[in-house]
């Protein structure tokens, strides 16, 4: 099961790509976007996302863009961005581990698409939002 906020704390961006996903109007287009948000480990180029939709490349761009408002490759990288987040904050894995859980060839990818979107590393998110920052504040109450 997965839990989102209905209204993200602090400087996190407000929409979600889970839930954006949910209102979209183009049925091919739609079922292709919760394709890769269950998928987003497999190859989610263009390409192959307009293969699933049955349409060509060009005209799945084209319709995408009209019906999220952004690029594909952008909704990947967000969709996987914003699992990553989910994962940092509810799970002890490693940054190495998650980053291939979510679909990213590698870390540093990870942390560089991580600092676009919440201006931070993703270590320095876990420390201030996961289960470390949760540990802290255990550990303050246990003294006071």
């Amino acid at each position: 099961m997965l839990v989102i906020f209905l209204r993200r704390p602090g400087n996190q961006p407000q929409i979600s790509e889970f839930l954006k996903a949910q209102s979209i109007r183009n049925t091919q287009i739609g079922q292709v976007m919760d394709w890769a948000l269950d998928n987003l480990t497999a190859d989610l180029s263009v390409d192959a996302l307009a293969k699933r939709a049955a349409m060509s490349a060009r005209n799945f761009h084209r319709a995408f863009v009209e019906e999220a408002m952004t690029t594909p490759g952008r909704f990947v990288e967000r969709i996987r961005v914003e699992a990553a987040r989910i994962l940092l904050e509810t799970t002890p894995l490693s940054i190495q581990q998650i980053s291939h859980r979510v679909g990213f060839v590698n870390p540093a990818n990870m942390r560089r698409a991580f600092v676009r979107a919440f201006q931070a590393p993703p270590a320095e998110y876990r420390q201030n939002n996961g289960l470390a920052s949760e540990k802290s504040e255990k550990e303050l109450l246990l003294r006071a």
